[in-house]
């Protein structure tokens, strides 16, 4: 059991220290990081470049190791063009990461120590899904999964998988014939920007386009 304290430099910024006995020793992370530690291990979410890690990353190191001047840093995840960081949290031995592909989720299970990534069975495709809650004293997932055309539902299982529906909410239209397909769209400066159509074949209609970006929080479809 560790007691941790942080201290907010600004709005992006803080410092993470322990508190052993009287001494303040400082997790020597980049200040506008997000740092974590989970029994053995310390977890670094970098928000910007880090001695050779991309802006992005998820990397990993043991925590003894670390606060002692050994930086043995493990990148569990690294981010590329189209596929981004979006959430984690720890089981008891298990590392749950959710990553966005071209903004459809992905969640993995990660095996610390060894640091090796499997897909976890059961998660819906082209879904929206969510981390609902992790023990991190056992080992129970819940995941919040919807669609465009499937109302929301909760996943129950285990790191080793698959995850099952034991909740769903109610639908309030039919959707019956509706097709979810994704595409994109080329931007001047050539990044290719994915949207999805939502319809029955054939269909034409006019189309609501929205977007939020402030804080460094985007929306997901």
């Amino acid at each position: 059991e560790r007691t941790m304290i942080s201290r907010a430099v600004d709005f992006f910024n803080d410092e993470i220290y322990e508190l052993r006995g009287e001494e303040l020793l400082r997790i020597d992370a980049p200040t506008d990081a997000t740092v974590s530690v989970h029994h053995d291990w310390l977890l670094i979410e970098l928000r910007t470049d880090w001695d050779g890690h991309a802006a992005g990353s998820l990397l990993a190191s043991s925590y003894a190791d670390f606060m002692s001047g050994e930086k043995n840093l493990v990148t569990v995840f690294r981010p590329d063009e189209g596929t981004s960081l979006h959430q984690y949290s720890w089981t008891r031995d298990k590392l749950v990461i959710v990553t966005l592909a071209d903004v459809v989720s992905r969640v993995q299970i990660v095996t610390p120590g060894a640091w090796t990534t499997t897909d976890l069975p059961g998660v819906p495709p082209n879904s929206n899904t969510v981390i609902a809650a992790a023990d991190s004293y056992g080992d129970e997932i819940f995941l919040d999964s919807s669609g465009f055309v499937t109302p929301s539902q909760l996943l129950h299982g285990t790191p080793d998988g698959p995850v099952s529906p034991i909740k769903a909410a109610p639908g309030f239209f039919d959707t019956t014939g509706i097709e979810v397909s994704q595409h994109f769209a080329t931007s001047a400066d050539g990044t290719r920007i994915p949207y999805f159509t939502v319809g029955r074949p054939g269909s034409t209609g006019p189309t609501l386009l929205g977007g939020y970006g402030g804080f460094e929080v985007s929306r997901t479809p």
